[in-house]
């Protein structure tokens, strides 16, 4: 596999030692720098030019990891982006969602699935623990009741009905029994919906169908 560079950005000494450690030690990545504020970050990032940024939101000083993520696309706009932090609060997904962050992890995530997730966004894809899945469908689809007019981009009614019943987190059997269809069916539909919608997972097929206003959820506290 080919190496990744990773930069690591974290306030917190421990979390931002233990994980430039943890990622040292995996054979395809290589941390090429560390530091704990977002003014440096970007001028490390401007020099080393890491593949991917792992950021924190709080970071020392009075800049945040959504500023470091706004500069790093102005000026890097090669360079992907990773959120790790403590916090799936709404206004800090949405901000970085609309900045068009790679990924968005939670501390709590398991070393083996950051690893999993920093291979993935390293390829191309989107990867967001499903703990702020939600977080994302609803600051995409908060005015989304309003939209009467939603263009289906070249859905067909059956798929998109199936697309709101995974966006409403519905399993494949279930929504065999809601549309009353074979789950083999459903399987189909989704492998469609993948391939109009760029995804690869349900949870990229949800964001890019939130970002679209194909789907309409009720805003429901997690």
């Amino acid at each position: 596999m080919p190496t990744k560079t990773i930069m690591v950005v974290d306030d917190h000494p421990m979390m931002r030692v233990g994980a430039a450690a943890a990622l040292s030690n995996a054979p395809d990545c290589t941390v090429v720098g560390e530091t704990d504020n977002a003014g440096d970050a970007l001028e490390m990032a401007l020099r080393l030019k890491p593949n991917i940024v792992l950021t924190d939101i709080r970071l020392k000083g009075d800049r945040t990891g959504v500023d470091l993520a706004r500069d790093l696309r102005s000026q890097m706009p090669d360079t992907k982006i990773i959120v790790f932090t403590n916090f799936p609060h709404e206004p800090y997904v949405r901000a970085m969602m609309e900045l068009g962050v790679e990924g968005y992890l939670l501390k709590d995530t398991p070393p083996s699935d950051v690893l999993d997730a920093i291979r993935m966004v390293y390829k191309g894809r989107n990867v967001f623990s499903s703990a702020v899945t939600n977080s994302i469908v609803r600051g995409y689809l908060r005015t989304s009741d309003s939209k009467q007019d939603k263009s289906r981009e070249g859905l067909t009614s059956r798929e998109a009905e199936v697309l709101q019943l995974v966006a409403e987190g519905r399993t494949n059997d279930e929504i065999s029994q809601t549309l009353g269809v074979s789950v083999k069916a459903i399987q189909v539909h989704l492998s469609n919906l993948y391939a109009k919608l760029g995804a690869h997972s349900r949870t990229e097929a949800v964001v890019q169908a939130a970002k679209r206003g194909l789907v309409v959820l009720e805003d429901k506290v997690p």
